[in-house]
């Protein structure tokens, strides 16, 4: 009987835990829309420079970059976790977005502007 209470009560708090590892897909949308308006960039929407984006008109691009921002806000906080949650995940993603070792006085603005518009 005492196991059956153990693996319940493993169950239950691993069933939390595997909820909490998982950002919630309002705040995923929240985050990429504040980063569409951070970047405010016609050319590189979502501030997505390192791939090509794909599609023939300017709405196809801007889908495929959000779609491309998208799955970096979602792997990014997969990695933040993994890493042990350190610091606040929004100021982990201002580091992959704008890294303070190449631009510390655009870092420092991306970190306050995620904030200001996630926080909120």
């Amino acid at each position: 009987m005492n196991s059956l209470i153990g693996i319940m009560v493993f169950g239950v708090a691993f069933n939390c835990l595997a909820k909490n590892d998982v950002l919630p897909e309002a705040k995923v949308n929240k985050i990429v829309n504040a980063i569409y308006k951070i970047e405010n960039s016609a050319k590189y929407p979502f501030g997505i420079k390192s791939i090509p984006l794909k599609g023939g008109t300017q709405t196809e691009r801007k889908k495929y970059a959000r779609k491309i921002c998208r799955n970096t806000v979602i792997n990014s906080y997969s990695k933040w976790i993994n890493a042990g949650r350190a610091g606040n995940y929004l100021d982990s993603l201002a580091e992959r977005y704008c890294a303070e070792s190449v631009d510390s006085s655009g870092h420092r603005n991306w970190q306050k502007n995620i904030h200001k518009i996630v926080d909120n």
